[in-house]
């Protein structure tokens, strides 16, 4: 059992929405949730070894304020004609109460070995995030077609940032390039005649720089598309084909994870019922 922190915290949620018409409607949404810290964060006890007489000792703190976030989003959503959707929304996020590992300038002498302490602690930046999703919703009846359209754009801002917490002239604030400013994709579904079924999906997310494991990893923009196909020999047999990262982008999605390439599947599926 961990009862780190033992107090109360209260979310809580307010929404919002108006009817002008059979075809419209707008909504607005204010809410604010929490995030306990990780495990991490509140036992770690790990030792780094500089030399023979030095250590370098990462501490937990069990005494965290939890991760705050406000979130506040607008939309509306259109029925334009019978086949066609759309929505937009946007959204306006701030995180703070955010907790970081750096040394606080207490040290320990235990059997010769001086032990320098990096322990967390709680930092003053703050994250606000902008941005906006529109989508189309698209269905065609007689041609047995439907899919959907989506992008989003957004801009991450840190404020308070300081490099060095113990160091007032460190700070530096600006846009935060972890999360991609543009993502988007689509899906299409077409029935081209009978039994015979295509889908096709894909995304697009731009170039990012992240910062994992004390490293800088510039992260290149990518486009992945899959592709599935089916045709029915009976009620119970289909015979398929699937392919996900069908141009075979091999790029990362995040720094240091596998590069993936192209997977192409065929088969038959029956179904025993």
């Amino acid at each position: 059992q961990y009862d780190h922190r033992s107090k109360t915290f209260v979310s809580y949620q307010a929404v919002a929405e108006y009817k002008p018409s059979k075809r419209h409607a707008l909504r607005a949404n204010y809410g604010r949730g929490y995030r306990s810290p990780f495990m991490e964060e509140t036992f770690q006890v790990i030792t780094f070894i500089v030399d023979d007489t030095t250590r370098l000792q990462g501490l937990g703190n069990d005494n965290l304020d939890l991760l705050t976030n406000d979130t506040v989003e607008l939309g509306w959503r259109a029925r334009l004609t019978e086949h066609l959707e759309s929505d937009l929304e946007l959204f306006w996020s701030r995180n703070k109460d955010y907790a970081s590992i750096f040394a606080d300038g207490s040290v320990r002498v235990e059997d010769g070995i001086t032990y320098v302490n990096f322990p967390y602690q709680q930092v003053d930046v703050e994250a606000e995030q902008w941005g906006g999703t529109f989508s189309i919703l698209y269905a065609l009846p007689e041609a047995r077609v439907n899919g959907r359209v989506f992008a989003t754009v957004q801009r991450t801002h840190l404020r308070d940032n300081l490099l060095d917490p113990t160091d007032p002239t460190s700070e530096q604030n600006g846009e935060h390039e972890n999360t991609p400013a543009v993502y988007g994709g689509f899906y299409l579904n077409w029935l081209p005649i009978q039994d015979f079924r295509i889908n096709v999906s894909g995304y697009y997310f731009s170039d990012t720089t992240q910062v994992a494991a004390l490293q800088t990893t510039d992260v290149a923009g990518k486009v992945l598309l899959n592709l599935k196909t089916s045709y029915s020999l009976t009620d119970n047999v289909d015979v398929f084909f699937n392919a996900r990262n069908l141009l075979n982008n091999d790029n990362r999605e995040f720094a240091n994870t596998d590069q993936i390439d192209g997977l192409y599947l065929a088969g038959v599926d029956v179904a025993l019922n």
